[in-house]
């Protein structure tokens, strides 16, 4: 492994917030300690992919003759490793893939049917491809992506930086802070906690509406993630999230943390009572 020269390639990185970008992040990180790794990264939002994409056409024929494996940090750059890959035949071209990298096809928007004609069949003629879930194989084979082409390495985690001593006392008070209420409120309540992007498909908007008005008053949930109205590709859900939340009465159960520090998901992370995914 370590004789061979990595060019990791991503287009979600940060300082921008979000689950791609951490990943994209870390997974440069740990790349780095096992080859030699040069990280091209975009690092100021989706408005500026189209600059970034063009920077890729300047700047990758001078130097992909260094490297024995492109790796793309998701689905969406996948066109490119397919045009480079004409070219350069001697490299291996890869990408790592998520779900939704797949799933997207199903959208029923413009981007939805470009992703489906023009980076699902890029992604087809790619060397291999990486998932992060045995589920995105089932959806990748559905697609007519060749199964033989598909390895499933699951997200790691890294205890060291999520697992700290934190404890319930102290979600009680960042609650209270948040609120307005005493922290005596929460001593005995139950603390849900969900995590994610403020978007449609993570299913929050469901679970306020449709889960929470069932559960007793003893529970109060959490929902933590980033948030940018002007996001492009991806349609915000907070407003209808607040909506829900007036619509059953539920102030007083239901709180919402956009674009939380890590300090602040540490504790969360560590004092909830129980995570829940309602993933859609």
């Amino acid at each position: 492994m370590s004789t061979l020269k990595i060019l990791f390639i991503s287009r979600a990185f940060p300082p921008i917030h979000g689950g791609i970008e951490d990943q994209n992040y870390n997974l440069s990180k740990i790349l780095q300690t096992l080859a030699p790794t040069k990280i091209i990264a975009n690092k100021k939002g989706k408005k500026n992919i189209p600059f970034f994409v063009f920077g890729l056409f300047i700047k990758l024929p001078f130097i992909l003759h260094k490297y024995d494996v492109i790796l793309f940090g998701d689905g969406v750059l996948a066109p490119i490793g397919y045009i480079f890959k004409k070219c350069w035949r001697k490299q291996k071209f890869t990408t790592v893939i998520h779900a939704l990298d797949l799933t997207y096809v199903y959208q029923n928007s413009l981007l939805g049917k470009v992703y489906k004609f023009i980076n699902i069949p890029a992604i087809k003629r790619l060397d291999k491809i990486i998932t992060v879930g045995n589920y995105a194989i089932k959806e990748a084979v559905k697609l007519g992506i060749d199964k033989n082409k598909c390895v499933f390495i699951p997200n790691g985690v890294n205890i060291k930086k999520i697992f700290k001593p934190h404890t319930h006392k102290e979600l009680e008070n960042l609650l209270s802070k948040t609120t307005g209420k005493d922290s005596s409120y929460y001593e005995n309540k139950k603390i849900i906690l969900r995590v994610g992007r403020f978007v449609p498909h993570k299913g929050l908007h469901w679970f306020i509406d449709k889960v929470m008005p069932l559960l007793p008053d003893k529970y109060i949930l959490v929902g933590a993630g980033g948030y940018n109205p002007r996001t492009v590709g991806d349609n915000e859900n907070y407003t209808l999230c607040k909506k829900y939340i007036e619509k059953h009465n539920l102030q007083d159960r239901v709180i919402l943390f956009p674009n939380t520090p890590q300090i602040i998901m540490n504790i969360l992370f560590n004092a909830c009572d129980l995570y829940i995914s309602p993933n859609i």
